[in-house]
């Protein structure tokens, strides 16, 4: 009759983590990745703003960080739930907006409405 011979072990504790079964232990829950998602908007001299105002040399409504369309956030993205915030920060104003003159790598965003700002971003982070 065959016997197993189980390998010395100086505590029951040791003796538990020879025996271990890891190869039948569940896989473990992958990361997801962290998303962001940036609302645009344009207003008019006088308007309010909305991203029915953005012009064709504008980032869409709904953008990643290139500036390259994008779905707006949804709960679920890729099979993975997702919680998505408006990131608020010192930067940004109480709703997460930044403002500019313009879009684009010249743009110099800051954190409040003033005359002289035409668009607007805010980021929304999907964890």
């Amino acid at each position: 009759e065959p016997t197993t011979e189980v390998p010395h072990a100086s505590s029951s504790l040791e003796l538990a983590e020879k025996l271990s079964l890891r190869s039948f232990s569940l896989p473990q829950m992958a990361q997801a990745p962290v998303k962001e998602r940036f609302e645009n908007e344009r207003r008019l001299v006088l308007g309010k703003f909305t991203s029915q105002r953005l012009r064709f040399y504008d980032p869409p409504a709904w953008s990643d960080a290139e500036g390259r369309r994008v779905e707006q956030p949804k709960q679920v993205e890729d099979g993975i739930q997702y919680t998505w915030r408006i990131e608020v920060n010192r930067f940004t104003d109480s709703d997460g907006w930044r403002y500019s003159r313009s879009f684009g790598r010249g743009a110099v965003w800051r954190n409040a409405f003033n005359a002289f700002t035409f668009v607007r971003r805010r980021r929304h982070v999907g964890r």
